[in-house]
């Protein structure tokens, strides 16, 4: 009876991870919902199993007694402390997603393929539904196109950029595990990328765009297979992108000149990035100069933004859109701190691995790589974020979090 427990609850667990993507788009609720049945599933068999070198490890460790500091924040320092620990008491779940993957890395030989499939399958019916969407002026659900900014089934969530830049890199990723030694469907997987890239650019979400080129660099200069596909996509999508722009003004409206507009070229005001942004940063940043060491409390930006010492007028949102202003505002000098330090950690690896890949040519560590990549640019402080709490979109670079976990852990087993 035991063993038939585990196996079903191994099965499950591996059932629910392979259907995040798909849980992805159809909206937070499912994506939530899958993230957490497979972090049940796991926590089950850690205790059945008695695995525990999982959460006793060095870097889960750190990440726990972060979230603690998140916790007692929001019990002692926040002005409302409910709704501060919405954000706050069960954010340990994002850490223990990423023990999910490496989890399943290391027990699942085939787990590779079957997330891969699931990454092709959301990704193919992403790319018809959004061109049939931009074609047609509608999607196949009804959900209309307003020929500035593509939604697809995120309809006017506005996220599908976002979601794509991030699990293209991913589907390059897990296509290098599943044919490491096996170029045969390179072609058609640049094909493929070139085809999500020009819906990042339709999508209109210029953060995503910026994400999507600056990371597609990286992968270029870093990478060696997966460098060569993006280098191929890139190239053709460059081209792509100036007839987009010719035959359909009202993109490049948004995209370029309604850039230039916000960021206040030729005015003699230069914004950091947009005013509105500017007016969130400028509360955000009087929230810190009066609680420096522990903010206002996780999730407090929203309400405390309409305190007398804080208002800017125009500035009021749910989070200042800035990982690094927000965590200023809303933890302090602690939580700013921890995320800069892993800022600055990935930096440092990724400027490492330049130059050991100057020496060293030939050696293929894209899968390693490119998950730090997509991280490194996720967290990357000169760029709008969502909402550093946010439980929709945050799971996926966690995911890339237990790649890395399962290619450490393995460097590490080589060298003992």
């Amino acid at each position: 009876m035991s063993f038939l427990l585990k196996i079903n609850l191994k099965n499950l667990q591996l059932i629910s991870v392979i259907l995040f993507p798909i849980g992805t788009v159809l909206g937070p609720f499912t994506s939530e919902l899958f993230q957490n049945l497979s972090v049940i599933f796991f926590i089950l068999r850690l205790i059945i199993e008695k695995k525990y070198y999982y959460i006793f490890n060095k870097y889960f460790i750190l990440y726990i007694s972060l979230i603690f500091f998140f916790i007692l924040n929001s019990l002692f320092n926040s002005s409302n402390i409910l709704l501060s620990l919405e954000s706050s008491l069960f954010f340990f779940r994002f850490g223990l997603f990423s023990l999910v993957i490496w989890n399943l890395f290391d027990e699942f030989n085939n787990f590779h393929k079957y997330f891969l499939y699931s990454l092709v399958t959301i990704l193919g019916l992403l790319v018809f539904d959004s061109f049939f969407q931009y074609i047609n002026g509608y999607n196949i659900l009804g959900y209309k196109y307003d020929n500035i900014r593509l939604g697809s089934f995120f309809n006017n969530e506005y996220v599908l950029g976002s979601f794509i830049w991030k699990f293209e890199i991913l589907l390059l990723i897990f296509y290098s595990y599943l044919f490491k030694n096996n170029n045969k469907y390179d072609l058609y997987l640049v094909i493929f990328i070139l085809l999500l890239n020009v819906l990042v650019l339709l999508s209109g979400e210029r953060t995503s765009l910026f994400a999507m080129l600056f990371s597609s660099i990286l992968l270029t200069f870093l990478t060696i297979r997966i460098g060569k596909i993006k280098l191929f996509s890139l190239i053709i999508f460059s081209i792509a992108s100036l007839i987009i722009f010719l035959s359909n003004p009202s993109i490049k409206h948004r995209i370029v000149n309604y850039t230039i507009e916000q960021i206040g070229f030729g005015t003699g005001k230069i914004n950091f990035f947009t005013e509105i942004h500017e007016r969130h940063f400028v509360s955000a940043i009087k929230m810190f100069n009066q609680n420096k060491v522990l903010g206002v409390g996780p999730k407090l930006f929203r309400e405390e933004c309409f305190n007398d010492k804080y208002f800017v007028k125009g500035a009021c949102a749910t989070h200042p859109h800035n990982f690094y202003i927000q965590l200023l505002a809303e933890t302090g000098f602690i939580g700013f701190t921890a995320l800069f330090v892993i800022f600055l950690i990935l930096l440092i690896n990724l400027l490492k691995m330049f130059f050991y890949r100057i020496k060293n040519p030939n050696v293929n560590n894209d899968c390693y790589t490119a998950s730090m990549i997509l991280v490194f640019v996720y967290i990357w402080p000169f760029m709008p974020h969502m909402n550093f709490f946010n439980n929709w979109i945050n799971a996926i670079p966690y995911l890339c979090v237990g790649i890395l976990l399962y290619e450490l852990n393995k460097k590490k087993i080589k060298k003992n």
